[in-house]
């Protein structure tokens, strides 16, 4: 491999082990919310062949932006590289959401 296959490689390994914290962590909240906050779920046939579980976007933010300090200290990872900085109005719980 050249060096530039190894740097990419690399960046890569660094990105998925990355991206496998951000996902637990994000898993931690959405079963904070859906399990202490009351977060309402619905379920659905998605493409006619796997189960879904949903909720409404509205129900979201709003019990986000109730248990705003308790999901900040969930997502250490997100405050640390500067993604979510504070979940204080609507703006930053649609940054959470996406």
């Amino acid at each position: 491999m050249t060096p530039k296959e190894l740097e990419q490689a690399e960046r890569m390994e660094r990105f998925e082990a990355t991206k496998e914290v951000k996902s637990k962590e994000l898993d931690k909240v959405i079963d904070f919310l859906k399990d202490k906050v009351g977060l309402k779920t619905h379920r659905g046939i998605l493409l006619q062949r796997s189960n879904v579980e949903y909720f409404r976007g509205v129900n979201f933010h709003i019990a986000v932006l109730q248990a705003n300090k308790h999901l900040l200290k969930l997502m250490p990872t997100f405050v640390k590289d500067g993604s979510i900085t504070q979940l204080e109005n609507m703006q930053d719980s649609v940054r959470l959401g996406q």
